[in-house]
């Protein structure tokens, strides 16, 4: 699967976080779940989950390789997210919005999704992560999967992090400037 070296580090942590709402069943919402990786994770804890995606390709994959969340397609910022008791997103999806505005707008919906006294993780790619990434190209491959990520910053306020997934029958794309 696609990417799960970065949710397999951060799992532990963030089961962890999620713990007091697994324990009251409550409701995981998690932004960006991309191939299901950390949403696996989740579930196999005995999370409810509601795993959203803006593609579909990616939400095809998802639903195909971990049964027990609930999954939707939606975008930010303007979709409107259902309630939760967490909403989590790793990965940087945030960072897939096109400007400041965007950001702002999604930041401010995930966090009217929450229920009072409701959970708010993300990661977000700053500045400083995107200088040290913009050095190259990473390619990973897997047995049905090949991930290219070339990252470029032509300028100081823009880095521009295009991903290329090829998963075996099918082939998703991404271009993503912050």
């Amino acid at each position: 699967m696609p990417g799960t070296f970065h949710a397999d580090n951060v799992a532990p942590a963030f089961l962890e976080l999620l713990e007091p709402v697994r324990a009251s069943g409550g409701t995981v919402l998690e932004l960006g779940c991309g191939t299901g990786a950390l949403t696996r994770h989740l579930v196999d804890a005995g999370n409810h989950v509601i795993a959203t995606d803006a593609s579909a390709a990616m939400l095809e994959h998802a639903r195909a390789n971990v049964p027990g969340a609930e999954f939707r397609q939606l975008t930010l910022p303007d979709d409107l997210l259902p309630r939760a008791d967490a909403v989590i997103a790793v990965g940087h999806p945030f960072n897939y919005l096109p400007d400041k505005q965007s950001l702002r707008r999604g930041l401010v919906a995930a966090a009217a999704a929450l229920t009072p006294g409701g959970l708010f993780a993300v990661d977000i790619a700053d500045r400083q992560w995107a200088q040290n990434a913009a050095a190259g190209q990473l390619t990973m491959v897997e047995e049905d999967w090949v991930w290219i990520n070339r990252l470029s910053a032509p300028r100081p306020d823009l880095y521009v992090r295009e991903i290329t997934t090829f998963i075996l029958r099918a082939i998703v794309g991404y271009a993503q400037r912050a």
